[in-house]
């Protein structure tokens, strides 16, 4: 962690304190290095022997009804009550409502030999907290979810005169404090996989996803849930859809004020179907999500943080 003189005191021993909660490692002030490299692409990649995967996803049946943060416990901050007030679930799914389509879906090939793929072409993720959301920005595409490199950089900053402390669990398990705003710091994401992130200062709606790997091969769905996948090498891969839950599994409560500390939704859910791609062809896939899918409503549990911080990962690996 950074405690340097930039740093205020009260904005140290704060840092100091939440790190004790929340339960990964605190960042050093000097990253180390990446000891695997990222595995070397398209070596074997032939532009002109290629094929295309495009789709949607659509819900089927009734549609969840999702309610926002207002029955949770509020801080004695009259400031942060009031932010708390006006939060939505992050995962709420985004269904249009003439197509049904789903937005905000992930799509992502599984199988693809790292030599056979196109180069990478996605642009560097920045992680962004400003008005109380976590925002990944990624070239000129914002929302929740960016596409990462194994073995890059991300860039996490705040934009807010608020100490903030972005909590990442999944493939990767830090603490990135960020007490003042505009000064970004950086962590490596070196195995494959889905990362996790949210605020571990109270603001429990905030919610990103990072999806770590060697190829570029992923999509987000458009309002109506159309993607798009070009130049797959010809193959046989697993075509998937991934979708998180909206439903929650537990609040880490504060064990003195009751207030939520944390808030761990159920796993995600995961469609797939076996593709074959061929070169100049053209395939068309669809997926189709229900409520079902999402299982029962889980009894929720409120769990007090007094005796242990329990660091709870309830997000599934994909890539693997």
């Amino acid at each position: 962690m950074e405690t340097g003189p930039s740093m205020k005191p009260g904005a140290k021993y704060a840092s100091l304190l939440l790190l004790a909660l929340v339960g990964c490692q605190p960042v050093p002030a000097v990253v180390p290095p990446i000891t695997e490299p990222p595995a070397p692409l398209a070596a074997d990649f032939r532009a002109g022997a290629v094929g295309q995967i495009v789709g949607q996803v659509v819900w089927e049946g009734e549609a969840p009804r999702v309610p926002p943060f207002s029955d949770l416990p509020l801080t004695l901050y009259h400031e942060q009550a009031r932010i708390k007030s006006l939060q939505r679930n992050p995962n709420r799914p985004e269904i249009a409502p003439e197509s049904r389509g789903v937005g905000n879906a992930v799509v992502f090939l599984r199988g693809v030999p790292p030599a056979a793929s196109r180069p990478w072409d996605w642009p560097p993720v920045q992680v962004a907290i400003k008005d109380y959301r976590l925002q990944v920005q990624q070239g000129d595409r914002g929302g929740r979810y960016g596409f990462v490199r194994r073995g890059e950089y991300v860039e996490v900053v705040s934009r807010q005169p608020v100490h903030h402390m972005v909590r990442a669990s999944g493939a990767a398990c830090f603490n990135l404090a960020l007490p003042e705003p505009d000064q970004s710091r950086s962590r490596p994401l070196t195995r494959r996989g889905v990362v996790e992130l949210s605020n571990a200062i109270h603001y429990f709606w905030m919610r990103g996803y990072l999806f770590v790997d060697d190829h570029p091969y992923y999509a987000c769905t458009d309002r109506d849930g159309r993607f798009v996948l070009h130049d797959v090498p010809p193959g046989q891969y697993d075509l998937v859809c991934w979708l998180p839950s909206w439903r929650e599994a537990a609040r880490d409560l504060d064990p003195e004020l009751g207030t939520v500390l944390r808030l761990h939704f159920e796993p995600p859910v995961e469609k797939s179907h076996a593709v074959i791609v061929e070169t100049g062809r053209t395939l068309d896939v669809h997926f189709e999500m229900r409520l079902a899918d999402f299982g029962e409503p889980a009894k929720r549990v409120a769990r007090d943080n007094s005796a242990r911080p329990a660091a709870v990962v309830r997000t599934a690996d994909p890539t693997r």
